[in-house]
């Protein structure tokens, strides 16, 4: 494998942080190639890097190029619409196959007009386990209980409407609650913390009692997904793909109201020991699933069976940029 994707170093969004727990474990696994020049197979991710995905498509026509959806986007109004045609239109000409974050994501783009690909399957994310990792059981007696929230985007949609609504109605007496990331908004009672580094954000979450979840369109939440691992007790909005990821491990919420029930509700648990252990997929078997489907569409190809694409002309790329 080898990653067609600006990695950014410190701080980012969820994409970023996925792909360098992937890529450092596909290395792990002597999965991953120095040069996309040395290897099988490209991983391109969502609509980034349009030029050199072309470029590479061109130079290699018989490398097995594997596109990780992000999305659907429409709900950021017209400017997710276009974002959607581009990584559809990417997905129908570059990608011999195919990995949506969730079936939520795979469902919602064929809705918005994404065609079905040959080879595609649904390989959730995980966070890289030497950083996101749950810490020793500890005591709720005598101290507030600690919620938490992370976020890298300001966007309206990630939930602040919730956030709002805690902020003025949440018992603050009793709880504590610490929100980890950039924020659009000012509040009065919760604490807004500075993007921290992956290392200090699992130790920090490690820390805490509660994650609650309040975005509402995921393709399948890093955010979440690092809560879980380093097992906290979840509270996550009722939408999109975040069932999924909660996979009946955690309280859904859909109101305003039913969020505070339900922290009341786990917030009992923890204060009566009952804190259960929270089973997940780790990135060895995430890497797994990647590695097994280049394999898949490999045996086709060695089979007779698929032809690797091959596009020749930069035309198209004019107005998608």
């Amino acid at each position: 494998f080898f990653f067609l994707f600006e990695f950014r170093d410190g701080s980012w969004g969820g994409g970023n942080q996925f792909l360098k727990a992937l890529r450092k474990e596909l290395a792990r696994a002597n999965a991953y190639a120095p040069t996309f020049s040395q290897s099988d197979v490209i991983l391109f991710n969502s609509h980034h890097n349009i030029r050199d995905v072309v470029k590479a498509r061109r130079q290699l026509p018989g490398t097995l190029f594997i596109h990780r959806v992000d999305g659907p986007m429409a709900y950021r109004g017209l400017d997710g619409e276009k974002v959607d045609k581009k990584i559809s239109f990417l997905n129908r000409k570059l990608a011999d196959g195919t990995v949506f974050q969730s079936s939520w994501s795979r469902t919602a783009c064929y809705k918005a007009g994404y065609e079905a690909n040959r080879f595609e399957v649904v390989i959730p994310n995980a966070p890289d386990p030497d950083l996101f990792y749950p810490g020793p059981a500890q005591s709720v007696d005598g101290r507030k209980i600690r919620l938490v929230s992370t976020g890298w985007s300001t966007d309206e949609n990630k939930g602040a409407e919730f956030l709002r609504f805690l902020d003025e109605a949440l018992d603050f007496s009793r709880y504590r609650f610490n929100f980890v990331g950039r924020s659009a908004r000012k509040f009065k009672n919760i604490n807004i913390l500075a993007p921290m580094t992956s290392v200090e954000l699992g130790k920090f979450l490690r820390s805490q009692d509660i994650f609650v979840f309040t975005s509402k369109y995921e393709a399948c939440s890093n955010s979440l997904l690092e809560g879980r691992h380093c097992g906290l007790s979840i509270i996550a909005l009722d939408s999109s793909s975040n069932p999924e990821v909660v996979e009946g491990q955690g309280e859904l919420f859909s109101t305003k109201q039913d969020l505070l029930t339900k922290i009341e509700q786990v917030a009992q648990t923890l204060t009566s020991g009952g804190r259960r252990e929270i089973r997940v997929q780790k990135i060895d078997q995430i890497g797994r699933c990647y590695i097994d489907f280049a394999r898949e569409i490999k045996a086709s190809v060695d089979a007779g069976l698929y032809s690797t694409k091959h596009w020749t002309t930069f035309d198209f790329i004019r107005s998608l940029i």
